[in-house]
């Protein structure tokens, strides 16, 4: 389990960079952890009770994927992938589509390649899409230096 102050400085700075990418302005996909619906929240902590959701961004029950303070979880396709966020090692690259090329994959594409650990999460297209790709690659994050 994380410390309290390195959960906490994981929550800023992801809300620091969610608002820079303005995630939470009229915006239907994009949830802060505080703002889950009941039917999130159940879905959510039935995959992990114990998950600190800082992020979620939802489409369906189906689909959706959670950013905590510690983890990563994405749900599509009857798929569950669970990363630590101290793994991702900056290695996040958009998914490039086969069927599509250049420019229709960057508005396309709804899926992020974690390289480094071989896995595939899945995030609503476009603007939402490079936002959580531009927050991923924070990680690790350097410890806060506490004068």
């Amino acid at each position: 389990m994380m410390n309290v102050d390195k959960a906490e400085w994981y929550r800023n700075r992801i809300l620091w960079k969610a608002s820079q990418h303005k995630l939470f302005e009229d915006n239907e996909s994009c949830y802060e952890g505080s703002q889950l619906s009941e039917i999130q929240k159940n879905k959510v902590f039935d995959i992990d009770p114990d998950l600190d959701v800082v992020l979620l961004f939802w489409h369906s029950q189906d689909k959706w994927t959670a950013l905590g303070t510690e983890m990563l979880c994405s749900v599509y396709e009857d798929s569950l992938i669970t990363v630590e966020l101290d793994k991702i090692h900056k290695g996040v690259v958009l998914d490039q589509l086969e069927s599509q090329s250049g420019q229709d994959a960057k508005f396309e594409s709804e899926f992020i390649c974690l390289s480094n650990l071989n896995e595939k999460i899945w995030a609503p297209s476009g603007s939402n899409l490079f936002a959580l790709i531009n927050i991923l690659r924070m990680f690790p994050l350097a410890e806060k230096k506490i004068a």
